[in-house]
């Protein structure tokens, strides 16, 4: 909805200032694309990730703050925390299931640790899935490295999102450059 009135965004239980930014930033990019201010939009911790849970969910926050992705962990392809970016096997995380937003052929398996992001931990991970909790919803996650690169990531994003520079399920940001993965 272009309110956000079936969004859920999933903050951190004490969201430092920059991470607030963050949200109030995307917040006001999102209505300036749709023309409708979020006004609808739900505010929650990572509480309202839960099994029967029926909206939408954007999860912002760092690394070291967001308990969100770790309750996310087990249904990510990628993963990011302060010792790197994490992928699991495509073959054995996806085989035999059906999901409109990954299609990977066997040409396209991909084994763990072969995305490279430029060999240090990128500035920020933006993933996109289906909800785990109901069939035709997502969560989106925007997971900032920490939050002296919030800034940086804004600037990036702002300038990038309407490019396909942000593109497929996974993106990943170095300085000011994004490089997506399928």
């Amino acid at each position: 909805m272009a309110d956000l009135s079936q969004t859920t965004v999933v903050m951190p239980d004490k969201p430092a200032n920059e991470e607030i930014e963050l949200y109030l930033t995307m917040m006001g990019h999102f209505g300036a694309q749709t023309g409708m201010p979020a006004l609808r939009v739900n505010v929650a911790n990572a509480d309202a990730l839960h099994t029967g849970a029926t909206q939408d969910f954007l999860v912002l926050g760092t690394v070291n703050d967001q308990p969100g992705l770790g309750k996310l962990s087990p249904y990510l392809p990628v993963t990011l925390d302060t010792n790197g970016v994490h992928v699991k096997d495509t073959q054995g995380f996806f085989s035999g299931q059906e999901h409109a937003w990954w299609k990977v052929r066997p040409s396209e398996h991909i084994t763990s640790g072969d995305l490279q992001t430029a060999g240090s931990l990128p500035d920020t991970l933006i993933e996109g899935i289906e909800s785990p909790y109901l069939s035709g919803h997502s969560v989106v996650i925007i997971a900032v490295k920490d939050t002296t690169t919030v800034p940086q990531f804004l600037s990036a994003f702002l300038k990038s999102s309407q490019s396909s520079d942000i593109a497929n399920t996974v993106s990943v940001l170095h300085g000011n450059r994004f490089d997506s993965f399928r």
